[in-house]
C-alpha cells in the first residue's frame, strides 16, 4: 500500500513529507481542530485549475498549485477540489469533498491524479486512493453540488455558512448570494490554526532547514568564480533542488552590489563585481514548509572596513530581536525596538564617525518611528509569508509553536572616511534566520547556517570545514 501511496506525490503533499500511510491520521486531527474552531458549516475553496492553464504560453512547476488551507487540511495538490466541513453536522456528513471526475487523457499526459469514476444509477464512485490518503470518505462530483446547496438551504435555520479561500473563487460567495446564502468569512480564524505549527510541520521545517545549511555549505565556496548573479543564483538553486524533492519555496533573489537595495530583486543578471557583496534570499521546501534564509556575502572573500562595519551592525541588530523574542510578545511592538536599535547602533558606531548616508526609506518611515524599510519579522508556516494578508497577525501575541523571520536589513550609499580615504558603498545587507516561539522564549531554527562574518569570509574562501567551523 505505502508504495501505491507514494505514487501519487505528485498530487499529495503528506503532513510534513513523510508518512504517506499516517497522512490521514493526521489530516484528520486537523480537520477535527478546524471544526471546534468554527461556529457554522465552512466551505474551504480550492484553487480550480492549475497555475498558468488559462495561458497556453506558460508552463509552471507542479510543486504547489492548491491553495495553502486545502493542501493543509486534506494533503490534496491538485485543482478541482472543494471541501465542506460542517460542525453541526454528525458522523460522514461533517466532511464533504467535491473532486473532479476521472480523466483519463489528462493522466496520460500529467501522471496519476484523483479523480471519480462512475458507477451504477449515474452515481459516482469515490476514489480509494484518495479516501485513503485524506482520510474523507463522503466524495462527490461537481454535478452534485446545486442538490447538495438545495439541501444544505433547507436544513440551516439562518443559512449562513463561512467561506475560506475567497481568492480561489472570488465568485462563489456571490453565487451563495443569489441562492439565498449569507457568507462570511473565516479565513482569518483558518490562518489563526494554521500559524501555530503542529508536530509533523515542525519536523519539515526542521528538515529544510537542514537541507538549506547543507546547500549553503556546498554553494559559498563556489562563489568567487561565479561570473554574474545568474550563474549564482542557479548554482544556489541546483544545490537546494538536489536535496528536496519538494522544490524551492520562492523564487532565489541573488543581487548584488546596488542591486541589493532593491528588496524583491528579480533580474539577477548582473555581473559579480571583485569587492562587491552578494545579497542571497533563498529557502527548501520540504513537504509543504519552506525555510526563508537571506545571507549576504563579499564576492572576493574578504569584507572591506565599510561592509564590515555595517555588516555588523545588521547582526548585532538580529541577535538584539532573537533575545526580546517570547511568548505573548507582538511582532509589532518587537519589529520596533530592533529598528530602534538599528538607529541606536547606526549613530554609535556609524554617524558618530563621520559617516553619512542615503536611505530612500528613511524620511518615508520616520514620521512612524525609527527609519524601517520592511518588518523584521514575518509569520512562515505553509505559506513562506504565513497569516492574514495584511498582516494584522502583528498586533497579536506571539504563541508557542509560530515560526517567524528575523530579517534586519540596511540598504543605500553609505559613505566614510576610513584610513585616511573617503569610501562609498552602493549597498544591500539582509541577514535572516527563522525563529520557533517556545514556552520560554525562542530557539534559532537556522543556527546552523554561518552568520558572524569571519565564519562567512572563511566559507567563500574554502577554509571552512564540514563541521561548520571555521578551519
Amino acid at each position: 500500500m505505502r508504495r501505491e501511496l507514494e505514487e501519487y506525490s505528485q498530487v499529495f503533499v503528506p503532513p510534513g513529507g513523510g508518512d504517506f500511510a499516517g497522512a490521514a491520521r493526521v489530516l484528520k486531527r486537523r480537520r477535527r481542530e478546524f471544526l471546534k474552531r468554527m461556529e457554522r458549516p465552512v466551505f474551504v475553496l480550492g484553487a480550480m485549475e492549475e497555475p498558468g492553464e488559462e495561458l497556453d504560453w506558460f508552463f509552471s512547476s507542479r510543486c504547489a498549485v492548491q491553495s495553502p488551507e486545502i493542501v493543509y487540511l486534506t494533503g490534496i495538490n491538485q485543482p478541482e477540489f472543494l471541501l465542506f466541513l460542517d460542525p453541526t453536522a454528525e458522523g460522514n456528513e461533517r466532511e464533504t469533498l467535491f473532486a473532479p471526475e476521472f480523466d483519463a487523457h489528462h493522466e496520460f499526459w500529467n501522471g496519476l491524479a484523483f479523480g471519480l469514476t462512475p458507477g451504477r444509477g449515474g452515481r459516482f464512485r469515490p476514489d480509494p486512493t484518495l479516501r485513503a490518503l485524506t482520510g474523507i470518505s463522503d466524495q462527490r462530483p461537481f454535478s452534485e453540488l446545486p442538490a447538495f446547496l438545495k439541501a444544505l438551504k433547507k436544513r440551516l435555520r439562518d443559512r449562513t455558512v463561512g467561506i475560506e479561500g475567497e481568492v480561489c473563487d472570488p465568485f462563489f460567495a456571490e453565487d451563495l448570494g443569489k441562492q439565498g446564502f449569507r457568507t462570511v468569512s473565516v479565513s482569518r480564524a483558518a490562518a489563526a490554526q494554521r500559524v501555530v505549527l503542529d508536530a509533523e510541520q515542525l519536523s519539515a521545517m526542521r528538515r529544510a532547514q537542514a537541507l538549506t545549511r547543507d546547500a549553503f555549505l556546498a554553494w559559498a565556496p563556489k562563489l568567487p568564480a561565479f561570473p554574474d548573479e545568474n550563474v549564482a543564483c542557479r548554482a544556489l538553486e541546483f544545490e537546494l533542488l538536489s536535496r528536496t524533492p519538494w522544490g524551492l519555496g520562492f523564487p532565489t533573489i541573488a543581487a548584488s552590489g546596488g542591486n541589493a537595495r532593491t528588496l524583491h530583486y528579480v533580474r539577477n543578471d548582473s555581473p559579480l563585481r571583485k569587492g562587491s557583496l552578494l545579497l542571497a534570499d533563498f529557502g527548501a521546501k520540504w513537504g509543504s514548509i519552506s525555510s526563508d534564509i537571506t545571507r549576504t556575502l563579499p564576492v572576493s572573500g574578504r569584507f572591506s572596513p565599510l561592509q564590515k562595519l555595517l555588516y555588523g551592525i545588521v547582526l548585532d541588530v538580529q541577535k538584539f530581536h532573537r533575545a526580546q523574542v517570547a511568548p505573548g510578545k507582538t511582532i509589532e511592538k518587537l519589529d520596533r525596538r530592533a529598528w530602534e536599535y538599528m538607529e541606536f547602533l547606526l549613530q554609535e558606531r556609524f554617524f558618530a564617525r563621520g559617516g553619512s548616508a542615503e536611505r530612500p526609506y528613511e524620511k518615508s518611515s520616520a514620521k512612524k518611528g525609527p527609519a524601517r524599510p520592511h518588518g523584521i519579522s514575518h509569520l512562515i508556516g505553509e505559506m513562506v509569508h504565513e497569516g492574514d494578508a495584511k498582516r494584522e497577525y502583528a498586533k497579536s501575541p506571539l504563541l508557542p509553536g509560530m515560526v517567524l523571520s528575523n530579517e534586519p536589513g540596511l540598504y543605500g550609499v553609505f559613505e566614510m572616511e576610513i584610513g585616511g580615504k573617503r569610501v562609498r558603498e552602493e549597498i544591500g545587507i539582509r541577514i535572516e534566520n527563522d525563529l520557533l516561539v517556545t514556552e520560554e522564549g525562542c530557539e534559532d531554527l537556522s543556527r546552523g547556517i554561518p552568520a558572524e562574518p569571519d565564519e562567512i569570509e572563511a566559507l567563500v574562501r574554502g577554509v571552512f570545514d564540514r563541521k561548520g567551523e571555521p578551519c
